[in-house]
Parts: structure tokens; sequence; C-alpha cells
């Protein structure tokens, strides 16, 4: 019985006996040494460096941005220039010689003209005085030179005072021409400001939008190149 039981003893497996048992077909080693010697040779070799270009240059679009940005630094100083300019003019203060420069050259034309008139009709009635005169036996006496006096003072006051009247119509004509104008140069600075900040602004717009779309432009050319 113990005899059945018994069982045959496995046999030693070793180092030696796995490699001296397993066979490499030649195919394989004949491959493996191929691939040796041609990493040796490979690895006797220069680098082979990649000399196409590795970054997308600034395109088109963003040049001309940069153009545009340079050339719109201050294009807005002739505006500011002319507002100022407008501005001063606009805060001078109202005086005679101003005033001489706003009054209408024909007022006085027009005043001596009326006056002339004045004085004609004025001679007109001096020569009745004189012809009515040796009627009543007064020509040449005291009363007749009263007559005369009486006249020539009258004409002179409505001469004045007609010139006085005319003065200060074209005084205060020359007043509201002046405020006008003032009004008008502070609009025209405020306008010649506004459109010198708008150019600029404009300006600088469009320079963006040319540097995004160069960008976009950029970018993809750096995706190829990435490729």
């Amino acid at each position: 019985m113990g005899g059945l039981c018994q069982t045959d003893a496995t046999p030693e497996i070793t180092h030696q006996n796995v490699l001296n048992n397993t066979d490499i077909p030649e195919w394989v080693s004949k491959g493996g040494q191929e691939i040796f010697e041609q990493s040796k040779l490979l690895a006797q070799e220069e680098y082979p460096a990649y000399d196409a270009p590795r970054v997308a240059d600034t395109s088109g679009d963003e040049q001309a941005s940069y153009g545009l940005v340079r050339d719109n630094a201050g294009a807005y100083t002739p505006f500011l220039t002319d507002a100022q300019g407008m501005t001063a003019a606009a805060g001078q203060g109202w005086n005679a010689d101003v005033a001489s420069e706003y009054m209408n050259p024909y007022q006085k034309n027009v005043t001596d003209i009326a006056a002339n008139e004045m004085r004609r009709n004025a001679d007109i009635r001096k020569l009745d005085l004189n012809a009515a005169a040796p009627a009543f036996g007064a020509f040449g006496s005291a009363r007749h030179g009263v007559l005369e006096a009486e006249m020539e003072r009258n004409l002179g006051k409505e001469i004045g005072e007609m010139y006085a009247k005319g003065q200060a119509a074209g005084y205060e004509n020359a007043s509201q021409r002046f405020d006008a104008d003032r009004t008008a140069k502070l609009a025209s600075g405020q306008q010649m400001g506004a459109l010198g900040n708008l150019q600029s602004t404009l300006g600088y717009q469009d320079a963006d939008m040319l540097m995004r779309s160069g960008e976009q432009q950029r970018k993809q050319e750096q995706r190829s190149l990435d490729t």
C-alpha cells in the first residue's frame, strides 16, 4: 500500500537549465544585431535640427494696426489748437476797441445822410424866413438874428440827438453781434474739441479691429506651423 502512495520527485529547474533549454530564433537574433548596429551609427551622427519656421510672423493686419496707432498719435492736436484759439477769442472782454470792430460801418453813413437832409431843410426854412422878414420890417434886425440863431440851435440839437441815437443803436447792435460771435466761437471750439476726440477714438478703434483680425490670422498660421 505504501508503494502505491509514493510519487515521483519533481525535477529541479535551475536558471542554467532554462537558459540552456531556450533557443532564440535566428531571425530575431539577426534583427536585433542589425538594429543595434544602426543605433550605433545614428548615435554617431549630428542631430538634424529643424530649420523651418516655428513661430508665425506678425500678420499684415497687425503691421497695419501698428502704423495706424503711430499715425493716430497726436492727430487730434490741430483740432485742439483750433478749439483753444476759438475759446480764447470767445473770452475776449467787451470794450470800446472791440465795439469799433463790430460797429456797422454803414450806420454812420445813414446818419450822415439824414443830417445832411436836415441841414438842407433848415436852409430852406432860413430862405423862407429871410424872404418874409422885409414884409414885417424885421430883416437884419435883432429879432431876425434871434430867429436865425434859434433855428441853428434847434438844428444842431436835432442833429446831435440823431447822431447820439444812431451811435447808441450802433453800439447796441455791435454788442449783440459780439455776443452772437462769442457764442458761435464757444460752440465751434467745443465742436472742434469733440471732433478731435472723435477722430482719435475712431482711429484707435480701427487699429484695435485690425489688431484683432491680424491676431486671428497669426494664430491660424501658428497652428499650421505647430502641425
